[in-house]
């Protein structure tokens, strides 16, 4: 990265530096937004960051109706907690009784379901996984 911008005594700066952004105030003084750090609430290895970004750009692939930005927190969930994640998904499966999300989820399609001109429910389209031609 280049270094910091320099500028001459009575300059007030407009311009994007790999430090941040430098703008005028509307008094005319001169104003300075920090660039953001690299946030990693999950504290994962460089390894795990790798495969976490590979992992979400599969399933993206596969399944792009998706929100990436839920496969994303699911993919960081699940290298975290590995044994945490088998465990839920262990008993969602012995679970002869719908989980509190599931009950939420279909509560809340009910209450928005969209009607035909009829009264019948509009079908949803189903999640199917589509074949890539991409092998990552």
């Amino acid at each position: 990265m280049a270094d910091t911008v320099k500028k001459e005594e009575d300059e007030v700066l407009e311009v994007v530096a790999p430090e941040g952004i430098y703008h005028k105030n509307d008094d005319g003084s001169q104003g300075f937004i920090k660039r953001s750090e690299s946030t990693n609430p999950f504290n994962l290895t460089k390894e795990q960051i790798i495969q976490k970004e590979t992992m979400v750009k599969r399933i993206m692939l596969d399944f792009p109706e998706i929100d990436e930005g839920m496969v994303d927190f699911a993919t960081m969930f699940y290298l975290d907690n590995p044994t945490h994640f088998n465990e839920i998904q262990e008993q969602a499966k012995n679970s002869k009784e719908p989980s509190r999300y599931t009950k939420a989820i279909s509560n809340m399609k009910k209450e928005h379901e969209e009607l035909t001109p009829s009264g019948q429910p509009i079908p949803k389209p189903t999640l199917e996984r589509t074949t890539n031609e991409i092998n990552i």
